[in-house]
């Protein structure tokens, strides 16, 4: 008899998450899994019927579920009644634990089976979510290191109430799984599982023709959500300072993606007059033909779980600058692949500016380097991922 089984998110971005869940529901043997999506809100395309199986039944949450996301000065700005509402008893419904009636309740609205496995495909309330069931088995897979982004840390203790409920805890790093557990001692249910990569999908994908960037210039390109974490106002204003040196001529930036500060960095660009070296083309379907037609992939995030951007510009030979997070120097092989830099302006600032100033030899060097990148963990990550379906 097939194992019934949910994947919990709470919207569907495109981003590393959305990429990591598609690549996995591309993976599943269906003969052994009914498996369905649960989107809390609909907010974003990363994880669409056009881009997973058929196999895979999208279930979409109630009203109630529509803010989450939003602060509570947000959900004020949206002058929208239903989401200020929901929002003021999502709040109130952490702070005294009261949420979790509200959740069994809604469950009841959205499911209409049982489940053997259900995993909260991100942190936080969807873990919160899946605590609330009647599922057999409960994971809770985490993707960001607790110490720079904790969102439990409000709601301590209905989160170790949530988590003595969860039979699995599922880290992408090591560093996320040690982050997690200094806070919360779940040494004995955490286990390691990086990121599934579907690398013929991206090689194939890359292919796609998409207009020129312009040769005679240092094409720099960064991929993903245009969100707070990725720090892009941060980044933008040190290439402000470059460009008022007169080392910013030859470079070009591109920014790949959508996010709620798109119109901040959009308006950035324009106070600043940065229009003739950064370009924002909004959402991209297939970025990956921007990644391989680019000199080098630009990642100044705040933080990342583990950046699947890098993974996916070295499997395309394109070196990278990122900024020192949990799992950046690895990623990059300590140096080999591209720079890691300071997490703070100044490191985005001096390192920017002397790779600028020794561009040649620097990128020669990394681009011969990946010539024997390979990411061969996929066959280990699905065994532990079957591992998981199948507990016990």
């Amino acid at each position: 008899m097939k194992k019934n089984v949910l994947f919990v998110v709470d919207e569907q971005m495109y981003g590393g998450i959305s990429t990591v869940l598609v690549n996995i529901l591309r993976r599943l043997d269906y003969s052994d899994y009914d498996v369905d999506v649960l989107i809390l809100h609909n907010r974003g395309n990363g994880i669409s019927k056009e881009n997973i199986p058929k196999n895979v039944n999208i279930i979409s949450g109630t009203e109630f579920f529509g803010a989450i996301d939003y602060t509570i000065s947000a959900a004020i700005a949206s002058k929208n009644i239903s989401i200020i509402l929901h929002k003021v008893q999502i709040v109130l419904g952490l702070k005294t634990g009261w949420i979790k009636n509200r959740i069994a309740k809604e469950r009841k609205k959205i499911l209409k089976k049982h489940y053997d496995v259900e995993i909260a495909f991100k942190d936080g309330f969807c873990a919160l979510f899946t605590a609330c069931g009647d599922s057999d088995k409960k994971i809770s897979w985490l993707h960001t290191s607790y110490d720079v982004c904790d969102n439990t840390e409000k709601y301590r203790s209905l989160f170790i109430n949530v988590y003595e409920k969860i039979d699995r805890v599922v880290a992408i790093t090591e560093d996320v799984s040690k982050t997690f557990n200094d806070i919360y001692h779940l040494e004995n249910k955490t286990e390691l599982i990086e990121n599934l990569m579907d690398i013929d999908m991206i090689f194939e994908k890359s292919k796609d023709e998409i207009v020129d960037f312009p040769k005679d210039k240092i094409n720099l390109i960064c991929v993903g959500r245009v969100a707070p974490a990725k720090a892009y106002p941060r980044f933008l204003d040190q290439i402000v300072k470059i460009k008022r040196e007169g080392l910013f001529e030859n470079a070009l930036v591109h920014i790949i993606g959508d996010g709620d500060e798109f119109p901040v960095v959009e308006k950035l660009i324009k106070d600043n007059d940065l229009g003739d070296c950064v370009k924002m083309y909004g959402y991209k379907e297939n970025p990956y033909p921007y990644i391989a037609q680019s000199d080098m992939l630009v990642l100044p995030s705040f933080y990342e779980g583990q950046g699947i951007v890098l993974i996916e510009a070295n499997l395309l030979g394109v070196p990278c600058f990122a900024t020192r997070f949990a799992n950046a120097d690895k990623t990059l092989n300590y140096g080999k692949y591209g720079l890691v830099v300071d997490n703070t302006e100044d490191g985005i600032y001096n390192g920017l500016k002397n790779l600028l100033l020794s561009w040649g030899e620097e990128n020669d060097k990394y681009k011969k380097n990946l010539k024997e990148y390979k990411y061969d963990k996929n066959d280990e990550i699905m065994r532990n991922i079957y591992n998981l379906l199948n507990l016990k």
